[in-house]
């Protein structure tokens, strides 16, 4: 699957980015498509907390985590594994839901890096995500 980078409306920074679109799902609930960022330096993926409180996710007895931001300050997040789904594609994957993160989510390395290779092509504003395969008992 390839993806053109994108620059997202209202953002200062004109800079193209990986964004792809994709959804969350949840017992019998679905998101509308959020644009995510795919960010390599990110160990998880991230998402606002209004989205598992949509998708009917009761986050009041998780143990919230510290999670650090790129500048090193630190903002409380609490994970919960909910399905994913990209293209044909679904997969369980570890959330941190945290509070004002915003419209869109963050795919970070754990486990999304597991089931797709992705290549970053930015000479041609391009993100190619490559399944793997060999791994159909992880997907969902």
């Amino acid at each position: 699957m390839k993806f053109p980078y994108l620059r997202l409306p209202g953002q200062p920074d004109p800079t193209l980015r990986p964004y792809v679109p994709a959804h969350f799902f949840y017992k019998d609930k679905r998101t509308p498509d959020i644009l995510f960022l795919i960010d390599s330096g990110s160990d998880y993926t991230y998402a606002d907390y209004t989205i598992a409180v949509w998708l009917g996710i009761d986050l009041t007895g998780i143990e919230p985590v510290e999670s650090y931001a790129a500048n090193n300050q630190t903002f409380e997040s609490y994970p919960y594994g909910i399905g994913l789904a990209l293209g044909s594609y679904e997969l369980k994957i570890p959330v941190l839901f945290t509070e004002n993160f915003g419209r869109e989510g963050l795919l970070g390395e754990e486990v999304f890096f597991d089931k797709f290779r992705v290549i970053f092509e930015r000479y041609k504003w391009s993100t190619q995500l490559v399944p793997h395969m060999n791994r159909k008992n992880d997907i969902y």
